[in-house]
């Protein structure tokens, strides 16, 4: 009894970290969209607050990857 009970508490941590970690990877790559989406928007001449507005990023992002591109 002891046993299955450890077994479920082991599957449940398991799904757990699945679960955690499926999510963590779908914001990474919303991330990474928005930071690719506000690269394109740097080179075809948007402003840096409104591209912070609409991807609702930081503007300090939006800075730092003007900087980035600047050199």
């Amino acid at each position: 009894m002891l046993i299955t009970a450890l077994r479920k508490d082991r599957e449940s941590l398991f799904q757990q970290g699945i679960q955690q970690g499926v999510q963590q990877g779908i914001q990474q790559g919303e991330w990474n969209h928005k930071i690719a989406t506000a690269k394109a928007m740097l080179a075809k001449g948007f402003e840096s607050m409104m591209i912070a507005e609409l991807l609702q990023l930081p503007l300090e992002e939006i800075e730092r990857l003007q900087h980035s591109n600047a050199h």
